[in-house]
């Protein structure tokens, strides 16, 4: 007998189903994270520590000095090997009034996009 017909004969349609019930549900699932993240921008980061590998999400922490009401761009922050926050801040420290941190999409931005995290005052000179 052939497998033509409704399926009820094929011993691989209810498991085949159910594996197609999951992909689905996993599928809608990062769909949901992915506009949650969107709108709340904010970066996320997952550690699998079973391979040892570091995935961020589509964006990233980015520092920013501030002088004279403008924002400077001072380097992204990025998680080691060990799974630990790691950067050195980078550029010109003169006249710096603030750092601040902003979530940016990857790879960083020349300006901000969103509203800062936080906004560290610095001591005046």
């Amino acid at each position: 007998m052939g497998r033509e017909g409704g399926g009820g004969d094929d011993p691989l349609a209810s498991p085949l189903a159910a594996l197609q019930a999951a992909e689905d549900e996993l599928r809608e699932a990062e769909e949901r994270l992915r506009l949650a993240t969107d709108a709340g921008h904010i970066g996320i980061w997952e550690w699998d520590l079973a391979r040892d590998k570091v995935v961020w999400s589509e964006r990233v922490y980015q520092l920013w000095l501030l002088r004279d009401g403008e924002a400077v761009p001072a380097g992204l922050l990025d998680v080691d090997d060990r799974g630990q926050g790691a950067h050195v801040m980078t550029g010109d420290m003169s006249d710096v009034s603030a750092v601040a941190l902003t979530i940016e999409p990857a790879g960083g931005s020349p300006q901000p996009t969103t509203e800062p995290i936080t906004v560290m005052q610095l001591p005046s000179a």
